[in-house]
């Protein structure tokens, strides 16, 4: 039964435990170590297992919204400072002292690490520069523009440790399903052999029970 995937083994496992409760079947099965608390038991496992179910598919979709709100922020931060980054490059392509300041001579920031470092060594010692401020103005950046711009940068950082949060959260609810799903697919493989001793000689019964009867 295990080479069967997640959803076929689940819905395996549940015509099993429905039926088990069955009176005749619930008494062969008592006679083989299975009583009705142990059945319970099983079963109260396999509603877990919905239930971590449930809760890695809301946590996953609670990543992929994360996910989607850090891309556009990225996107948005990174058009503000390439566009900056351009024009502060044109002002002052003679002034070897201010590039190396604003750090300009880098690669472009193609990923959230480089971006993250490269326009945050941008943004602080601009806007901490009277100097570079006033030769920005030369082609319309205020400090103002420069600020907001700067915002950009500090929204794509928020948007980013949440998506590492809501990340970690689904990959810790994956765990804990898959765990639990381990303990389930032990204790019903136990079980689905029991069945096939007990009910050996009555396919009627192990239809019931979801087998496959040869004829």
């Amino acid at each position: 039964m295990l080479d069967l995937n997640f959803s076929q083994r689940m819905a395996r496992y549940q015509i099993i435990l429905d039926n088990a409760s069955i009176e005749e079947i619930a008494i062969v099965l008592a006679m083989y170590g299975y009583s009705a608390q142990k059945i319970i038991d099983i079963l109260t496992l396999f509603k877990e297992v919905h239930k971590l179910t449930s809760l890695q598919a809301e946590e996953y979709g609670d990543k992929l919204e994360a996910t989607e709100a850090y891309q556009s922020r990225f996107n948005k931060a990174y058009k503000s400072y390439m566009r900056l980054r351009k024009i502060a490059r044109l002002l002052f392509e003679d002034d070897l002292e201010a590039r190396s300041t604003l750090w300009l001579h880098k690669e472009k920031p193609n990923t959230y690490n480089k971006l993250f470092s490269t326009a945050s060594v941008f943004y602080d010692n601009m806007l901490k520069n009277e100097d570079y401020l006033t030769v920005m103005t030369e082609m319309n950046c205020s400090d103002r523009v420069i600020g907001e711009a700067h915002n950009d940068l500090k929204e794509m950082i928020l948007t980013k440790e949440n998506q590492l949060k809501e990340a970690g959260q689904a990959q810790k609810a994956t765990l804990k399903r898959d765990e639990t799903m381990e303990t389930l697919d032990e204790q019903m493989s136990r079980l689905v052999r029991v069945c096939e001793i007990a009910f050996e000689d009555d396919p009627q019964i192990m239809e019931q029970l979801g087998f496959v009867v040869k004829a």
